[in-house]
């Protein structure tokens, strides 16, 4: 009895032992199991993390690419009815330039366009602000003054010829009526549709300057000299004496060296035509009276310490 009794117990811790292993194992496997969701939850939170700061980072890029496309779609739309009205309007498109030449050759381009009307449009402003910036323009070339060779500017529209569309037209009228070449020489892909005299500043020796480094336009002779300070108290009188521009005011003068009489003309009848009747306290008088010029020799004579030779001279 007592030998089936402790096998009976022998079984009993046996399987006790057997269920304590596989409860063991199962809580491992559950572990296990547990520890694997969390790494894949650790996991996924990660990726779902790095895709929103992938979304976040990609926002401003979206939409700037979409307002670029919100943009480009307007411009198209505004640039089908700016054509549409220019082709109602007879415009042609087309490759023009606006070049600046001197006795025939060019000098400086300004600006191209793809339009005739912009192309004219400028043209135009550009000759209206030249106008309205130079008082006197350069007529005989520096290098030349001696020979008196004339210098001729101008401002020229060009057209870019298409072949497939040239008409065969090489001839326009110039300022006498004559027909002329209106194709460039060294270029002869361009014809030239309208052209126009441009205005060179001619400069001059102003006293109290340097005569070659410091020269100044009539333009800056009308705003610092004749026309500057003029008041009851401070009246000017403005004359010619061979080739000087004089300005006389209370007992002085400043004074303006031409390169001959003929070029003080211009530059006196150009000042008085600029002034117009803008001030009442400067007088264009011409010439100085006889009697007045020993008077004006002296006080040069005493303001500049040249001699009377010097002062006598009709060419500078």
């Amino acid at each position: 009895m007592e030998y089936k009794g402790l096998e009976k117990y022998r079984k009993y811790v046996e399987e006790q032992n057997l269920k304590k292993e596989a409860a063991k194992a199962k809580a491992e496997e559950r572990r296990k199991k547990k520890m694997e969701a969390e790494r894949e939850k650790k996991k996924r939170e990660t990726h779902r993390k790095m895709l929103k700061k992938k979304r976040d980072a990609y926002k401003p890029i979206k939409l700037k690419n979409q307002r670029r496309k919100q943009n480009r779609r307007a411009y198209l739309k505004r640039r089908e009815v700016e054509l549409a009205e220019r082709r109602k309007n007879g415009d042609v498109f087309g490759y023009y330039r606006i070049i600046l030449t001197k006795n025939h050759r060019m000098t400086k381009e300004l600006s191209p366009s793809r339009w005739m009307g912009n192309a004219y449009q400028k043209y135009n402003e550009y000759i209206k602000e030249n106008r309205r910036g130079v008082i006197c323009e350069k007529r005989i070339a520096q290098s030349n003054i001696q020979d008196g060779e004339k210098v001729k500017y101008e401002i020229l529209l060009l057209k870019k010829i298409d072949p497939e569309q040239d008409n065969g037209v090489r001839e326009i009228r110039n300022e006498d009526g004559l027909f002329v070449e209106n194709r460039i020489a060294n270029n002869p892909e361009y014809a030239i549709i309208a052209k126009s005299d441009w205005y060179i500043p001619e400069t001059y020796n102003v006293f109290g300057y340097n005569p070659v480094s410091d020269r100044k336009t009539g333009r800056w002779i009308f705003d610092n000299i004749i026309n500057k300070d003029c008041c009851r108290e401070n009246i000017k009188n403005v004359f010619m004496l061979d080739n000087k521009l004089i300005v006389q005011y209370d007992s002085d003068v400043d004074f303006v060296l031409c390169k001959n009489t003929d070029e003080c003309r211009r530059l006196y009848n150009s000042l008085e035509a600029a002034m117009g009747k803008k001030n009442k306290y400067v007088f264009f008088t011409d010439t100085l009276v006889e009697a007045r010029k020993p008077w004006l020799y002296n006080l040069l004579e005493e303001k500049t310490g040249w001699s009377r030779d010097v002062l006598y001279k009709k060419k500078g």
